[in-house]
């Protein structure tokens, strides 16, 4: 996966887990959650279904998903 995927075009929904913030289905059936942060809960950071974490940041600040980097 490159590092320059941009997942926030993904139809996020809140997660019934506490482990996630949100989930989301990728266009080929992939499972992705985005998990938000203790230091600062405004950024999240995006996993696959194998729990891998991938490169970026994201947020939810403004009211929809956002890549911040």
């Amino acid at each position: 996966m490159s590092s320059k995927k941009d997942l926030s075009h993904l139809d996020w929904k809140p997660s019934p887990s506490e482990l996630a913030a949100y989930v989301a289905k990728g266009p080929r059936g992939s499972n992705y959650c985005l998990i938000r942060t203790d230091p600062k809960p405004d950024l999240l950071f995006a996993v696959n279904q194998n729990m891998r974490t991938l490169p970026g940041w994201y947020t939810d600040k403004n009211g929809s998903i956002e890549k911040v980097g």
